[in-house]
């Protein structure tokens, strides 16, 4: 076994490692977090397995702008409210429209751009894309989560962390994703970014937090400024001892 001290998550990604191997992170720093920790190398399940990646994309026939920005694509989008999508090739309306949106679903033909605003009269060969990736076994994930992929080779723009997924099957989800290539078979591995980080490594592995990690976690100053985990004090009143003395009424 071996024990590798990582700066940041990029470098422990990197880390060639094996079975059982342990790392120390230093503070980790990224939203909704529990900081660095100790973490075990492990060979990742077939659910955390990429075992299929590719893009899709769907073209749209119109944009409305003013006061919601809705899209009607031309064919059915399969998009769940609250996933993201990347919009491209919209022109004629003013305002940043061509960009990664939270999409808030009107029909199987609509989806309104969450947040954005944009006038004018809509024109251009404009589209939406999402990367679709499949796992080797069932991922247990839920619409909405956050997850991070890494090791993914020959699909560009698929690693990295994604703040909210759309679960489209046991082992099918999509994230707000677009590049090009062609996805190279038994890369990848999907982790949480907080209990799990997979490696960037061509052997599907991953890193897993060996202490219980939360997306608030309470905390207390340490010596020299580090942080750790706030214990519970709460705890049930003692009851008094056999012959302690009673209170009077």
């Amino acid at each position: 076994m071996s024990t590798f001290i990582a700066s940041n998550v990029v470098a422990l990604q990197g880390i060639v490692a094996s079975p059982g191997d342990v790392a120390i992170l230093g503070g980790y720093d990224s939203a909704a977090d529990g900081r660095g920790g100790t973490l075990t190398y492990e060979t990742a399940p077939s659910s955390a397995r990429i075992s299929g990646a590719v893009f899709t994309t769907v073209t749209i026939r119109r944009v409305s702008g003013f006061p919601i920005v809705m899209v009607t694509t031309s064919v059915a989008h399969d998009y769940v409210s609250g996933q993201f999508v990347v919009v491209t090739g919209v022109t004629g309306m003013t305002g940043t429209i061509n960009a990664t949106w939270r999409v808030d679903v009107a029909s199987s033909t609509t989806f309104i751009l969450v947040g954005c605003t944009a006038t004018g009269s809509f024109s251009g060969a404009a589209s939406s894309t999402v990367a679709t990736l499949t796992t080797s076994a069932a991922h247990g994930l839920k619409t909405g989560r956050r997850v991070m992929i890494g090791g993914v080779q020959g699909l560009s723009g698929a690693n990295g962390t994604w703040p909210s997924i759309a679960v489209t099957s046991a082992t099918t989800f999509t994230i707000g994703a677009s590049g090009s290539g062609t996805y190279t078979a038994g890369t990848g591995v999907v982790g949480d970014g907080g209990l799990t980080f997979p490696s960037t490594g061509a052997t599907p592995g991953r890193w897993k937090r060996d202490r219980k990690w939360s997306a608030r976690v309470a905390t207390t100053t340490c010596a020299r400024g580090a942080t750790r985990p706030r214990a519970s004090t709460s705890r049930r009143p003692a009851r008094p001892g056999r012959g302690a003395a009673r209170p009077r009424p």
